[in-house]
């Protein structure tokens, strides 16, 4: 399995940490939250701690639980990040020619790349 990004672990525990405020704040306890998800509380602990990785749907299920949308429970600078990034907007401004231009550059077999990736099945 890859390496994740040095920020994923960031990205996880900010998210736990607000599953445990919004879970504290409805004056759910651990174990209760956990029960009605079918989760172990432990799992729920590691979760709150970013310890465990949370699957999309788990997060819904969570959200919808605490009565949240989703988005209450993702911190905002990790949704926006990419925007942030200078190449990501010299990227979107660029005509189609120039991003078809700078792929060919970039991609070891010349563009190659990208034509067999959307043969493969």
């Amino acid at each position: 399995m890859p390496t994740p990004p040095s920020n994923t672990k960031g990205l996880y525990e900010a998210i736990g940490v607000r599953i445990k405020d919004v879970r504290r704040s409805r004056g759910l306890t651990q174990a209760a939250l956990a029960s009605s998800l079918f989760l172990s509380r432990t799992s729920l602990a590691n979760i709150e701690r970013g310890r465990q990785r949370i699957l999309v749907h788990t997060l819904i299920e969570i959200a919808n639980a605490l009565g949240v949308a989703i988005a209450a429970l993702i911190p905002t600078d990790a949704v926006k990040s990419s925007e942030k990034r200078p190449e990501h907007q010299a990227l979107t401004d660029m005509t189609e020619t120039d991003r078809e231009f700078v792929t060919s550059v970039l991609t070891p077999s010349g563009g190659e790349y990208e034509d067999s990736k959307k043969t493969d099945p």
